[in-house]
């Protein structure tokens, strides 16, 4: 599903370290140099949303296809939890800092449990190159990361009719116990997502 990578489930610990997980997992918000506070707000969007229990609703946002389309669909939702518009510029920041964000782990942090655990298919380096490049999509790699450091479920639907959604994944599916919300993105089978809220 999209990045070229495979998937494997790894877990990381919270922001509090309650967890025990396999891999270690350095928060955005405990990284030095990443003060910019985009991926600080979005983690706090998240998690007051889920704390609101704010309803469900279904409704595709179609999603510039620029090789940001998940991050940009995750920061849709986002923008949506915390009740704030979104013009294409921050949209576009938003996605970049979610980017980042899941490159700090998968190609700093983590880089050699990464590789070692084949979560990534090929050469990680060369999946690193890439993944610095904002027109290289991002897929299950990113949604198993940012599901963690948004502390929120990540689910992946495929449209089967009009108005019916299958949900094909969820990341982070630990999350869902503190809320029934979850980040939606709408996968359209090859190499694309757009946001559904």
């Amino acid at each position: 599903m999209g990045g070229g990578g495979s998937g494997a489930v790894c877990m990381y610990k919270d922001r509090a370290g309650m967890a025990s997980m396999p891999i270690g997992f350095v928060a955005p918000w405990e990284m030095k140099g990443f003060g910019s506070g985009v991926v600080e707000e979005l983690v706090g969007r998240a998690q007051r949303h889920a704390a609101n229990g704010m309803g469900q609703v279904f409704r595709i946002l179609k999603v510039k296809g620029d090789g940001r389309c998940l991050f940009r669909s995750i920061a849709k939702n986002l923008a949506l939890f915390g009740g704030r518009s979104l013009p294409e510029r921050l949209e576009k920041q938003d996605a970049d800092a979610l980017r980042e964000a899941a490159f700090k782990v998968i190609c700093v942090d983590k880089r050699e449990d990464f590789r070692k655990k084949g979560i990534i298919e090929g050469d990680i380096a060369n999946y690193c190159t890439r993944m610095r490049n904002p027109d290289f999509y991002g897929g299950e790699p990113e949604m198993f990361v940012l599901a963690e450091v948004l502390q929120t479920p990540i689910g992946v639907y495929l449209q089967i009719s009009h108005n019916k959604f299958q949900k094909l994944v969820m990341y982070g599916a630990q999350f869902a116990k503190k809320t029934k919300d979850e980040i939606r993105v709408l996968y359209n089978g090859t190499n694309h997502y757009d946001a559904l809220i």
